[in-house]
């Protein structure tokens, strides 16, 4: 019997890692991963440069609590990465401290119960009065738990809390997470916790203080506990670590995998393979079009954006919502500065800024944080004499920044530079001229979970399952979560879905990729 051909598009961290897990755990399939650009790992990057500067462009650091955490830590010891790891203890400064900007200042967030008692900085007047009121204002919509009643963060918060807390505190966060817009973004999709504890609780501090509630399946917490199994020393050592990074840059973990499925004789990696056009070419075929040629697979694991899936597959497929939500650009510029010209006082990971409608308006509107990435990888600068930060600026305040800045990506990178030390100027006092500095402008990013994203996967996983028989499959940022860790873990579901249940295994069940949306888990 002919084995059968798998092919992944995409040379991402979603496609490394599927194609990773593939040839792990099923040598006898021929896998074919098919890269757009000449080099993978998509928006990971780290560049290094003059007196052994690192530079990330996208990622730099990980965060390795849950299920995406221990499925993370676990590929890092089997690619024999632990070597590099860099990890930043819960306890370390810049896992406690965080600042956002607000009034002209840069103001501390609590740490602890103590710290939102005792000496509030002006972020947080409003804060503690409507923390204490939140208990008893009734549930609202979107504690349904089956994707109905779906609404965004800031109603959310504003109606939980109150406008304040939502507009300059989670509209931060926003920010930093999904370079996103809290008035824009589903609050089921992004914040899930939030609406799981209204739900449970009645509250969402009546459920913080439970402790939360569970948002893994128990599929989920099995692998993780696989995982954890597999090196429980390592795993209980790792306990502690808030982030973590590597040593020569976070690219290490794409260069890795790639080194590894290059050296398996089931697996073709080709970049500068753009894939054109995908259709269902029998019952039983998909067929990938490219400039070089045509390719046949019995199953394909689409990796790439949604929007990038919808734009190749034929006029006449019956997919839907593959477009509904728009992905952001985001300018990432980073600079050093020669420790001598930068008198760094805040120890913290960096600070975020509100959301564009707060009443206080941000010093340099357009900017939505700025990495203290010395603070946190400070074990990357010992051969070096810098201090290095990065600025995100754009995201969902893409107009606000660049408005003035003339069109094409070499005028938006000079424009992101200046914004970028305006920023640091006028927010943190460094005014002198970087050493060293990069921009990158990075289009179509992050995906945003607009409101009722939860329904609208429900609704391509039935359409999928009905359309593309066992033919079809997808993950990625642009359905169940945009972190790496997120990435990586729902690549290892999808595969172990695929051999056991899927068009690989029993053919019990057609598996999409999208099984979770399925699931009410509160």
């Amino acid at each position: 019997m002919t084995p059968p051909v798998v092919t992944i598009l995409g040379g991402g961290i979603s496609g490394l890692s599927a194609a990773y897990y593939l040839s792990r755990s099923a040598p006898q399939i021929k896998i074919r991963l098919l890269e757009a650009s000449d080099r993978v790992g998509g928006w990971i990057k780290s560049n290094h440069i003059k007196d052994n500067v690192v530079f990330e462009a996208g990622p730099r650091t990980l965060r390795p609590q849950g299920v995406g955490g221990a499925i993370l830590l676990d590929m890092l010891k089997d690619l024999q990465l632990d070597k590099d790891l860099l990890s930043i203890p819960k306890t370390h400064p810049s896992a406690r401290h965080r600042y956002i900007e607000y009034q002209g200042h840069i103001n501390q967030l609590p740490s602890g119960l103590s710290d939102l008692l005792v000496n509030r900085p002006p972020i947080l007047d409003s804060v503690v009065g409507s923390i204490l009121k939140e208990p008893f204002k009734n549930p609202g919509p979107a504690s349904l738990g089956d994707g109905q009643g779906d609404e965004t963060i800031y109603d959310f918060v504003e109606r939980r809390f109150n406008r304040h807390v939502a507009l300059n505190l989670v509209g931060a966060l926003a920010h930093g997470i999904y370079a996103g817009d809290c008035k824009q973004l589903s609050v089921q999709s992004t914040f899930p916790m939030l609406a799981a504890c209204e739900q449970r609780y009645g509250s969402v501090v009546k459920g913080m203080l439970q402790g939360g509630v569970s948002l893994d399946t128990e599929k989920e917490q099995q692998l993780a506990r696989l995982c954890q199994s597999r090196n429980p020393s390592w795993h209980n050592k790792m306990q502690g670590a808030s982030v973590i990074g590597l040593l020569p840059g976070l690219e290490t973990l794409p260069k890795a995998l790639r080194h590894y499925l290059m050296n398996q004789p089931n697996v073709d990696v080709q970049t500068n393979q753009s894939a054109n056009r995908l259709e269902r070419s029998s019952p039983t075929t998909m067929t990938i079009t490219t400039p070089q040629g045509q390719y046949e697979s019995d199953h394909v694991i689409s990796t790439l954006p949604s929007h990038k899936l919808a734009s190749i597959l034929p006029s006449n497929t019956t997919l839907p919502h593959l477009t509904h939500n728009p992905n952001v650009d985001v300018a990432v510029v980073n600079l050093a500065y020669k420790k001598s010209e930068c008198d760094m006082k805040l120890d913290g990971s960096g600070f975020l800024t509100p959301h564009r409608d707060a009443p206080y308006r941000n010093q340099v509107p357009g900017v939505l944080g700025v990495i203290f990435d010395s603070n946190s990888l400070g074990v990357q600068d010992k051969d070096n004499d810098v201090v290095r930060f990065t600025a995100m600026i754009g995201g969902s305040d893409w107009d606000l920044a660049f408005r003035s800045g003339g069109d094409g990506d070499g005028n938006a990178s000079a424009r992101a530079l200046d914004l970028a030390q305006e920023a640091m100027s006028k927010c943190l006092g460094v005014r002198a001229a970087p050493v060293h500095y990069q921009a990158h402008i990075q289009k179509q990013c992050l995906p945003q979970y607009m409101v009722g994203h939860r329904l609208r996967l429900r609704d391509l996983h039935s359409t999928m399952q009905q359309h593309m028989g066992h033919q079809l499959s997808v993950t990625g940022a642009s359905y169940l979560g945009v972190s790496v860790p997120d990435c990586v873990k729902n690549s290892r579901l999808l595969v172990d879905d695929l051999l056991s249940i899927g068009a690989l295994g029993d053919r019990s069940s057609r598996v999409t990729g999208l099984e979770k949306s399925m699931i009410n888990l509160w």
